[in-house]
């Protein structure tokens, strides 16, 4: 109907190349509850034509940052079998986070990325050094491009998807709390 506004939810059009209403396009307002991250597209149908499409990415969650995500441990010299390596993060917050673009700078290498990955408050999850790490905690992922934690210290600096810093520091053996 002309002078109303399509939008569509699964990253598709809602013009056909034809200039039809695309069948996967809905009336607005958006209206759902999103339950992921998604890319919002829409164009309004004003008369015969077409308005430019506008596009949205509406993150779910509250994004990871300093006031809500810390490393709380590192383990990086295990006895016994240095693939046991690990690095936990607490969301020591009263509400759910998502850390969608966290990645580190300095130490491993790690990056979320654009994927969602949905932390509940004061929950403690991993990253490890091998991915059939044994452990009955939540794994979110593994180290990347076969880094690992230096045995005699390092820095580890953790950036939030804006590239600021969330936690930066420094463990050593020679320091009385590595």
């Amino acid at each position: 109907a002309p002078g109303m506004v399509y939008y569509t939810l699964d990253d598709s059009d809602p013009r056909l190349s034809g200039g039809e209403i695309s069948d996967k396009a809905m009336l607005g307002p958006v209206t759902e509850l999103l339950e992921a991250t998604t890319t919002i597209k829409t164009r309004a149908f004003l008369g015969a034509r077409w308005t430019p499409m506008v596009e949205e990415t509406v993150v779910v969650g509250v994004p990871a940052s300093s006031a809500n995500l810390r490393v709380s441990e590192v383990m990086y010299h295990p006895n016994g079998d240095e693939a046991n390596e690990f690095i936990e993060l607490h969301n020591f917050s009263s509400e759910g986070i998502n850390l969608r673009g966290m990645r580190f700078l300095a130490g491993i290498d790690y990056d979320v990325g654009t994927e969602d990955v949905l932390l509940v408050r004061g929950e403690r999850v991993l990253l490890v050094r091998n991915a059939s790490f044994p452990t009955e905690r939540r794994v979110i992922g593994s180290f990347a491009n076969e880094t690992r934690l230096s045995n005699g210290g390092e820095t580890i600096t953790l950036v939030d998807a804006m590239d600021q810093i969330i936690q930066s520091f420094t463990y050593d053996d020679r320091l009385p709390w590595p």
